[in-house]
């Protein structure tokens, strides 16, 4: 009874209904609330997350690509993976917004938290979560410590580096990264190559490379497709 009235209550005004699923774990749903189309939009191996429960986790992913009538992937990796589950799969990588983010190459305002710095800057941002690899970041800091290493985003990891040329400024808002990203000599990622790592493609990178600035990353299968762009360190 509840799903006939959901049913009625989707398609009340004579369009077609979408269900689109973010994450693995209501994909139960898929197919079941009267939707004209399911899909699923992955961007992740979510079973590789830190602290999940991997088994769970999988089996939850393979049963929405399976119930789902087509999966975007935003990885190449992931294509293969979703092929041998889903009907249909399509490879749509992620997109930036350029204009947004060139504004890094326009004026020269920057941020008060950061108009002290001298100096070069290595600049990160993002979720500095397990798979950033700040024993990484804290060498190539003890190395260059003329040089300030500019860590922005929310801190979900339980220590961090105390080297006075990191800075970790915690999260801040979209709008105002370009205006960090001004102050960037060189945008940096750090990843430590995991699973999750490998099947991932980072907008970060993007985000970057629309800021004009030069990029050194470690190697992963996407960020290797830019190595005419990119530095790879291995």
């Amino acid at each position: 009874r509840c799903r006939r009235r959901t049913t009625r209550r989707l398609h009340r005004d004579g369009q077609r209904v979408i269900s689109w699923f973010l994450v693995p774990h209501v994909g139960a749903l898929a197919g079941t609330v009267g939707e004209d189309l399911a899909v699923q939009y992955c961007i992740d191996d979510y079973a590789s997350l830190p602290d999940v429960d991997r088994s769970a986790v999988a089996a939850m992913d393979a049963d929405l690509s399976r119930r789902a009538d087509i999966v975007f992937v935003a990885s190449a990796m992931l294509l293969p993976v979703k092929s041998a589950l889903a009907k249909r799969v399509i490879l749509s990588p992620h997109g930036v917004d350029v204009t947004h983010f060139r504004r890094a190459t326009e004026g020269d305002f920057v941020p008060a938290d950061i108009a002290d710095i001298s100096g070069p800057v290595i600049g990160f941002y993002g979720l500095i979560g397990a798979w950033i690899d700040l024993d990484l970041v804290q060498e190539l800091a003890s190395r260059r410590p003329d040089w300030t290493f500019l860590m922005i985003g929310r801190v979900a990891v339980s220590s961090v580096p105390e080297l006075s040329n990191i800075r970790f400024l915690g999260a801040r808002p979209y709008e105002s990264l370009p205006d960090y990203g001004r102050r960037f000599d060189v945008a940096i990622i750090p990843y430590h190559p995991t699973r999750q790592v490998y099947y991932a493609n980072p907008i970060k990178l993007r985000e970057y490379l629309a800021m004009e600035k030069p990029v050194v990353s470690v190697s992963t299968p996407e960020i290797d497709r830019f190595a005419d762009l990119v530095t790879i360190a291995t």
